[in-house]
């Protein structure tokens, strides 16, 4: 009796066809197989998922035959429940309390195994799971074999979604916007960051949002100033602005919007950014469509704030590319939308698509979307008004 639930989000047909594209594009580079260490990447392929995405784990695709797993033994119950390979594509590596098993011996045995021994892999660089001295043991052990840069030809390949894949971002992206709305409701004079950020959770992990790729960020005040700061107890005075960014999280994909929420009537200086992050991100979603190019995009949006731009810290990025993730990133392909990034953007593409301005520690001031490319368009998923919010 299996007894093992079976947790798969998708479809063996789906995984299946995920593979042929990655086996296409593997073998347009005149690879044998690909060595992927990335978690995501390994997730896309055949649905594996743990809370621990630093573990070591590696797959193999080849170009022809089947797909190999490795995996540490105390995780190996995670690859039974949540993919659809079968045990022959499961290979253990040990870890006990007395024992903890080479893992990069492990992996070349395995790539030995299945026949790799003096093939030419294409091997992930970037990965932050496999760090410069694995790849340096491996290509030691493997002396036969010819190593090349991957390039991240797995996050290329999965940046344009699926059907299946777009109806969890579609998902996501509902659960981020009615927290954003709730996050808006909870805010107001002599009320913590902490507060703001605990009605923003309840509201998307009661929606059915799973662990995030990163935390709702809610930061205000000066902090809001500052990139990447988040709630610390901070309270809520008359004249604060209030940057939120939420990425609720469903079958591990993401669904991000940003808003700004200001505390009694806002500035001057806080309408005129506000609206102008307005103005970049209509002007970027209106000219979103397959065949678009990227930087020219981003050339059109900037001159609509060119003057907002030169004056406050901005990061220049009007887009990219998100869908499957673990923490800490929500990105799945460095697809961006910016000046000097010429491509074409194809339906199934899935952006956020943002502006930001910082007076530092003084105010910042937000507005986003996430936007899926269609074959006529483009279509906005995420919901919460575009409005500059006072409360």
């Amino acid at each position: 009796m299996n007894i093992y639930p079976d947790c798969r989000h998708f479809s063996k047909k789906e995984y299946d066809e995920r593979t042929a594209r990655l086996r296409a594009a593997i073998a347009a580079r005149g690879a044998d197989a690909m060595v992927i260490h990335t978690m995501s990447n390994i997730c896309w392929l055949c649905g594996l998922e743990c809370v621990m995405p630093g573990k070591y784990f590696m797959m193999v695709v080849p170009v022809s035959g089947a797909v190999q797993l490795l995996i540490q033994s105390f995780e190996v119950h995670n690859a039974r429940i949540n993919t659809y390979l079968a045990e022959e594509q499961i290979t253990q590596y040990a870890l006990t309390q007395d024992y903890a098993e080479d893992y990069v011996a492990a992996s070349v045995r395995l790539i030995e195994k299945i026949g790799l021994t003096d093939a030419k892999l294409l091997f992930e660089m970037h990965s932050a799971s496999a760090g410069v001295n694995t790849f340096l043991r491996m290509k030691e052990l493997l002396c036969k074999a010819k190593f090349e840069d991957a390039q991240m030809c797995v996050e290329y390949t999965r940046s344009i979604k699926t059907k299946a894949e777009i109806e969890c971002i579609r998902k996501a992206a509902e659960i981020a916007s009615s927290g954003i709305m709730n996050a808006v409701q909870a805010a107001g004079e002599g009320v913590r960051d902490s507060e703001i950020a605990a009605a923003a959770y309840k509201s998307m992990v009661g929606a059915g949002s799973e662990y995030m790729c990163l935390p709702p960020i809610v930061t205000l005040g000066r902090r809001s100033g500052i990139p990447h700061t988040t709630d610390d107890g901070t309270v809520a005075q008359k004249g604060d602005s209030v940057l939120l960014e939420f990425g609720a999280c469903y079958k591990r994909y993401t669904g991000v919007t940003m808003r700004t929420v200001s505390i009694g009537e806002p500035t001057d200086t806080v309408k005129t950014l506000f609206a102008a992050a307005k103005r970049s991100v209509e002007n970027t979603i209106s000219r979103m469509r397959p065949g678009a190019d990227g930087g020219a995009i981003a050339d059109s949006s900037e001159k609509l704030i060119a003057k907002e731009a030169e004056r406050y810290l901005w990061h220049g990025c009007y887009g990219y590319s998100v869908g499957l993730g673990f923490p800490s990133n929500w990105e799945d392909a460095p697809i961006v939308i910016r000046q000097g990034d010429h491509f074409a953007l194809e339906a199934g593409m899935v952006f956020h698509v943002s502006t930001t301005f910082r007076d530092i520690a003084v105010h910042g001031v937000t507005v986003s979307e996430t936007v899926l490319v269609t074959q006529n368009g483009c279509e906005v998923l995420t919901s919460a008004r575009r409005e500059l919010f006072i409360k």
